[in-house]
C-alpha cells in the first residue's frame, strides 16, 4: 500500500468511512534540520494508533496496515518536503495525507469515522472566488482561492479586447490599435489623438461590456463572490458601472500579469479572512441575541439532541477541545467513552460530520473566537 498526497477537501475517503479509520495530525517543519524532529513526532503518534488497533481482533490486513504506517518514517523524500502541518488518514485499503500551511496540534485516534475537525477548520477559510483580471483594454476571468486560480474559458466567439468590443464604434480621437505587446501589459494608449475624454468614453463602454459579460457567462452560472484585480485608477469607474450583485470590495490594486503568485495569494487570503471574520461576528451576535428566546445553547447534551433532530441552524465548535465519545442515534444522546478505544472518536467531530449532512452552518474556531467556554454552542431553527 502506498500513500497519496491530496489537496481537495473533503476527499471521498473521508465522506465514506470504512473502519478502522485512522487519523493522525501533527505540526511539521520546512527546514531539513527539523526532519528528525518530525519523524520522531510521527513515530510516537503511530505508536498510539498501534496500541488502539491491538484492541481489535488481529488480522493479516491489520498487521500490514501498521507496518505501512511505520514504513512512512523511512520515506526521507516525503519528510524533506513538508509544509507547516500534516494530516494523515488511513484504513485497510488506503492512506492519504494533506500537507498544509498551518501547524496542527499532535493528535492520533482510531475510530469508526475519520477525525476531520482540524482539517475542516483549515479549509473553511478557503472560500472560492471568481477573480476578474481587468486592464484598460482587455480582461480575463479565473476561479479559485489563495491556493491557486484556474482560468475560465469563455465561449470562443466572446470579444475580449476593447477594440474587438467597440470596433467601428470607437469614439473619435480614441485609440484604435489596441495595446502594444498583447494582453496584460498595462494601460498604454496610442492612436489618432489619444484625448482623455475620448479614452474615458470608450473605457466606460468597455467596462460596462466586461461587467455584463462576466455577470451573464460566469456569475449567473455559478454565483461566487467576484474579486477584481485592476490598477487603482480603474477601480472607481468599474465599481460605478457594475451591476453584478456578486462584486465585492475592496478590489485588489495592481496589474494581474505583473503580480507574483505569492503577492496575489496574500491579497486573496486577506480578503477571505476578512469575509470569514465579518460573517463570524454576525452569527455570534445572532447566537447571543437568541439566548433570551432559548433558541441558543452551549449545553452539549441539548445541542447534540437538537442536532440529531435537525433543529440546529448554526453550530460552533472549538477546534482543540476533545470530548471522547460518540452520538448514540438510537437513544438520541451523547455516549461518553475512552479515546483509546478503537471505535471512539471525539463527540464534537461526530457533531461536525452530522451537521454537514443536515445543512447546518458550522464554524470550527479557536477558543477566543467561541461565544462560550464550553467548547460547543448552537443556534436553533426553532
Amino acid at each position: 500500500m502506498t500513500f497519496t498526497k491530496v489537496d481537495t477537501f473533503p476527499h471521498s475517503m473521508l465522506l465514506n468511512p470504512i473502519g478502522p479509520c485512522i487519523s493522525i495530525y501533527m505540526p511539521t517543519h520546512r527546514l531539513l534540520e527539523d526532519e528528525p524532529k518530525d519523524i520522531t513526532t510521527y513515530h510516537h503518534l503511530v505508536k498510539e494508533v498501534e496500541a488502539s488497533l491491538h484492541k481489535l481482533p488481529s488480522s493479516p490486513m491489520l498487521k500490514t496496515l501498521i507496518a505501512e504506517l511505520y514504513q512512512i518514517k523511512s520515506d526521507h523524500d516525503f519528510w524533506r518536503h513538508q509544509e507547516d502541518g500534516l494530516a494523515l488518514f488511513a484504513n485497510l485499503d488506503t492512506i492519504i495525507c494533506y500537507q498544509v500551511k498551518q501547524p496542527f496540534v499532535p493528535f492520533a485516534v482510531v475510530a469508526d469515522s475519520f477525525h476531520i475537525k482540524p482539517l475542516y477548520a483549515f479549509y473553511q477559510h478557503h472560500e472560492p472566488f471568481h477573480v476578474l483580471a481587468l486592464e484598460a483594454e482587455t480582461f480575463a476571468i479565473y476561479r479559485g482561492n489563495h491556493l491557486g486560480l484556474v482560468p475560465i474559458e469563455l465561449p470562443f466567439e466572446t470579444p475580449l479586447t476593447l477594440v474587438e468590443v467597440l470596433g467601428d464604434q470607437l469614439t473619435d480621437d480614441a485609440q484604435t490599435n489596441g495595446v502594444y505587446g498583447g494582453s496584460f501589459v498595462g494601460s498604454t494608449f496610442h492612436g489618432r489623438g489619444g484625448k482623455k475624454d475620448a479614452i474615458a468614453i470608450d473605457r466606460e463602454k468597455y467596462f460596462r461590456y466586461v461587467d455584463r459579460t462576466v455577470d451573464t457567462l460566469v456569475s449567473k452560472l455559478e454565483p461566487l463572490p467576484l474579486i477584481v484585480v485592476t490598477p487603482k485608477d480603474h477601480q472607481f469607474l468599474f465599481q460605478s458601472v457594475s451591476k453584478n450583485p456578486h462584486l465585492i470590495t475592496p478590489m485588489i490594486t495592481g496589474t494581474f500579469s505583473k503580480m507574483s503568485s505569492a503577492q496575489l495569494a496574500k491579497e486573496l487570503s486577506m480578503i477571505a479572512k476578512l469575509r470569514f471574520d465579518d460573517q463570524l461576528k454576525k452569527v455570534v451576535h445572532q447566537y447571543q441575541s437568541h439566548m433570551q428566546k432559548k433558541l441558543s445553547s452551549d449545553d452539549l447534551e441539548t445541542v447534540a439532541k437538537a442536532l440529531m433532530e435537525s433543529r440546529v441552524e448554526t453550530l460552533f465548535i472549538e477546534v482543540n477541545t476533545i470530548i471522547p465519545g460518540h452520538l448514540n442515534l438510537d437513544k438520541q444522546r451523547v455516549a461518553y467513552w475512552q479515546l483509546s478505544e478503537p471505535h471512539t472518536d471525539d463527540v464534537l467531530d461526530d457533531m461536525l460530520q452530522m451537521a454537514l449532512t443536515k445543512g447546518t452552518s458550522v464554524y470550527v474556531i479557536d477558543q477566543k473566537q467561541m461565544p462560550t467556554t464550553q467548547g460547543v454552542a448552537g443556534k436553533f431553527r426553532y
